[in-house]
């Protein structure tokens, strides 16, 4: 009776330890392609933007503006969001706030594509908010696009600059 149990014992701890080894070969497999959703070429832009003007980048020859409101980016209330593209042919568009010094958290967010109203533009608009950040109350907030074409992901990072002050075309040396 005993050498049944001892080897029925054994069975079980090799039929569970197969398991695990199986469930963690397919939660890594599952964590692999989620990373890497698609196989297209990621192509980086990076922006300075001052909220209270907008934002606005080039990408191959196209714009891209971003504006929020309102521009202060108060912590933890809604925040109203606005793209424009012109001239890429944009199939999804997700954006995240990020902190510039300091992880936060990932929070991405769609866009939702709105009827076209200018040949050539497309808008897509959402809400969203920044959170709170108990360490430094000065946090300076990052703004990320990812803009999906059939052939490309476009990835736009706005620094977002808060102050209500425009800044001049023309710059100053010392």
């Amino acid at each position: 009776m005993t050498a049944v149990r001892k080897h029925s014992t054994q069975f079980l701890i090799s039929a569970i330890l197969l398991v695990a080894l199986a469930s963690v070969f397919y939660v890594s497999k599952y964590l692999k392609n989620a990373q890497n959703i698609s196989d297209k070429p990621v192509v980086k832009t990076t922006s300075y933007c001052q909220t209270v003007v907008g934002c606005s980048a080039i990408l191959d020859g196209n714009e891209v503006t971003l504006h929020i409101s309102p521009p202060s980016l108060p912590a933890a209330q809604p925040l109203d969001i606005s793209v424009s593209i012109s001239g890429l042919a944009a199939e999804n568009v997700t954006m995240e706030f990020i902190g510039r010094d300091m992880h936060m958290g990932l929070m991405p967010f769609v866009l939702q594509e709105l009827p076209p109203t200018n040949i050539g533009t497309k808008t897509f608009m959402g809400a969203s908010s920044v959170s709170f950040c108990t360490v430094d109350n000065t946090m300076i907030w990052m703004a990320e696009l990812k803009i999906e074409t059939a052939d490309a992901i476009h990835s736009v990072l706005f620094e977002l600059d808060t102050s209500k002050e425009e800044v001049s075309d023309a710059k100053t040396t010392s």
